[in-house]
């Protein structure tokens, strides 16, 4: 195909263009994305947000692994692709689209650069995750050939408690509590090819429950398989089997993928991603089993359907009317099936969903109408509680909803309606705008009625019911320059009918602030202020007459990165907690962070030594830990004490990696740790992994 001498000459003023603009930039770029891990780049990400987010980090190591192993093709990549990085909110992602969209595909990572919205701190985040390269569909490909040359990817871990904890001891009638034994295990197969094909299994014994024995007969307590197909044809665009997650709009009946609330990426409140995942993650709970697939059934129009039915843990009661079938008041989430009260729960109630999704999209227009159907083979009936009053019950529910999102210009609006069966409605009316540059807002308005009636959804609220609130939040990002940035929330709410700990109407509001200083790859400090305001119930013994008090809770927190030298780093925080109600509470944390990785030398550390001081607690506090590879974990600080581990990791090839953690929590001011079945008579807890990966 020939070139004209015009368009010659506008790729060649492209090129040099790119080459002067980048060059001042490129070497820091470089080495980030030569050294990076998925490890270290999930560390960087989650060490932005508040800790007390509640979602499954298992899902985000698994995205975040399979684009470091095999990048996103920035030239292929469509909106639901780039919202799925995670990092880039529809502002960003508006711009990337529109600035290739105008100047056609792009020519190096680097040239995002020149994409108005994104900083540097957003290309260093972006570049170890895509890449340049012409079209790389996957459609007609047979399935045999895409599973000759993706990735096989096997984990092994093994865990346990080294203190002896009362469920393994004998009660008073000589009988065991836990009737397993203290040893953790999991197992997880999957084979994966640049994010179009995966398939396997996942296995998971918790410690305490039986293993090829007594309820657990087969082995394992949890096994988990899936089978995804993406894009393998034109109009075959998704399909799964076995288990798997759906998304929704912005989860006001549906959504059990990963997805942030209120955060210090302020900006980031939009939901947006495929509709369809595989399942990997051991959440016995979050998940579908069945089939889905998604189908585009003309240019503008794709349909978007599943359905699954699995057993699952109930509480059941007996509802006292005579040869009436046994009720269920809860469902269990925990996934535990350690004693026999926890046995006599497991598997109890069927549960059947099934739903759809009717997309229409054209250019910066897209409308979903959704619908969503839950059935029981017991009835569901929880507890007279004041605050069950306008929750469902019965043995089958449906909701339905419209979503939306328009894009014009520097404003990006989105949205849902929904109802339940009772004629409850929910919405959530949103718009992410920006200013300038240097500055974007956003703004999010939800409201929930009082008896909006859901079991799968997850929308933008203070709690996590999305039924009885409504809202306003603000977010405010302003980058100062390439090395400071300013970031801010305010969330105001109020809540119409009783809850949980609350006998009356309440309200509340929420502020944060962080100011945030990064100096290449060498320096990355924040300070962050967060204040929150609410009301719950008065204890027994207050005398005043108003039935609710308010309490006001403090955060505050520095926290600095250090790259010392291209293998070593370090990290400090100092995180105080002030808790204010009829009585005034109080915590602190220290940390230090040593983490050692030479890309020389198949062994790397990571360590941790802190101290703790929290009065009660209403004070706790949150702090990510490193962890094995695709492990997390996020404990919290209650009471006085210093807290330790050490993370080892030996690479003996790029097909085996082995790896040993420790940790240990040493308390000053209590002799019993815990309650219940875990109890440990003494002030210390040593937790112990071992893990290996294997890679082919």
């Amino acid at each position: 195909m020939s070139v004209s001498p015009t368009n010659k000459r506008w790729i060649l003023h492209r090129i040099l263009w790119l080459f002067a603009f980048s060059y001042s930039n490129y070497c820091s770029l470089m080495a980030q994305s030569d050294k990076i891990s998925a490890e270290d780049y999930i560390d960087q990400y989650i060490n932005k947000l508040d800790e007390t987010n509640n979602f499954d980090f298992n899902q985000l190591y698994d995205r975040i692994t399979g684009l470091l192993a095999q990048p996103l093709n920035i030239n292929e990549a469509s909106r639901d692709d780039l919202q799925g990085l995670y990092i880039l909110d529809d502002i960003k992602i508006n711009s990337i689209l529109a600035y290739r969209a105008m100047h056609g595909a792009f020519i190096s990572e680097y040239e995002l650069q020149a994409v108005p919205k994104l900083d540097l701190q957003d290309v260093k985040s972006l570049t170890p995750l895509i890449t340049v390269a012409e079209n790389n569909s996957l459609q007609g490909e047979s399935i045999q050939d895409l599973i000759r040359s993706g990735r096989h990817e096997i984990f092994l871990r093994w865990s346990a408690v080294a203190e002896q904890q009362r469920g393994y001891t004998l009660n008073n009638a000589g009988e065991k509590r836990f009737l397993g034994d203290r040893n953790r295990l999991y197992g997880r197969y999957k084979y994966s090819k640049e994010d179009k094909i995966s398939f396997g299994l996942t296995v998971d014994k918790d410690a305490g429950e039986e293993f090829f024995t007594g309820s657990n007969r087969h082995g394992f307590d949890f096994y988990s398989f899936h089978f995804y197909l993406r894009d393998y044809s034109q109009r075959l665009k998704q399909i799964a089997l076995g288990d798997f997650s759906i998304s929704f709009g912005q989860g006001l009946i549906m959504h059990n993928q990963f997805g942030l609330f209120k955060s210090a990426y302020v900006t980031d409140v939009k939901k947006g991603t495929r509709v369809i995942k595989p399942y990997t993650s051991v959440n016995e709970y979050n998940f579908f089993r069945g089939a889905a697939v998604t189908l585009r059934l003309a240019e503008r129009i794709e349909l978007s359907t599943f359905a699954s039915s699995r057993r699952i843990d109930t509480n059941l009661l007996n509802d006292d009317v005579p040869n009436r079938p046994l009720v269920f008041s809860s469902i269990r989430q925990d996934g535990n099936h350690r004693t026999l009260s926890e046995i006599e729960d497991e598997r109890t109630t069927r549960r059947t969903t099934a739903g759809s999704r009717l997309t229409y999209a054209h250019r910066r227009f897209r409308a979903s109408a959704n619908v969503l159907y839950d059935a029981f083979s017991r009835e569901f009936k929880p507890r007279d509680r004041p605050y069950n009053e306008f929750r469902f019950r019965g043995k089958s529910l449906t909701n339905a909803s419209i979503d939306f999102g328009y894009s014009i210009k520097n404003i990006n609006a989105f949205g849902e309606l929904a109802v339940s069966d009772n004629g409850a409605p929910a919405a959530l009316l949103g718009a992410l705008l920006s200013l300038s540059r240097k500055t974007d807002l956003s703004i999010l308005y939800r409201n929930y009625a009082k008896d909006y009636q859901n079991l799968w959804a997850d929308g933008f609220a203070e709690t996590s019911n999305t039924t009885n609130e409504r809202g306003l939040y603000v977010g405010l990002l302003h980058r100062i320059n390439q090395q400071w940035q300013l970031a801010a929330y305010a969330d105001h709410w109020h809540h119409p009918f009783k809850r949980f700990r609350v006998d009356e109407p309440s309200r509340g509001r929420e502020y944060l602030l962080k100011l945030s200083y990064e100096k290449r790859d060498k320096i990355q400090t924040y300070i962050q202020y967060r204040y929150e305001k609410k009301q719950r119930n008065k204890l027994s013994s207050d005398t005043q007459i108003e039935p609710l008090i308010t309490i006001i809770l403090h955060r505050l927190r520095l926290n600095n990165n250090w790259q010392m030298t291209p293998q070593l780093s370090l990290s400090q925080r100092i995180e105080l907690s002030f808790f204010d109600e009829k009585t005034k509470s109080s915590g602190i944390l220290l940390y230090q962070d040593i983490k050692w990785k030479s890309m020389e030398s198949p062994f790397a550390f990571s360590m941790r030594a802190s101290y703790f001081n929290v009065s009660d607690f209403d004070a706790r506090i949150y702090a990510y830990e490193n962890d094995l590879i695709n492990n997390f974990f996020i404990p919290f600080f209650n009471n006085q004490g210093f807290r330790s581990y050490l993370n080892l990791r030996y690479n003996w090839n790029y097909h085996v990696t082995t790896e040993l953690r420790i940790a240990r929590t040493h308390y000053l001011d209590i002799d019993v740790i815990s309650s219940g079945n875990n109890r440990i008579d003494g002030n210390h807890r040593t937790d112990i992994k071992l893990q290996a990966r294997l890679r082919f």
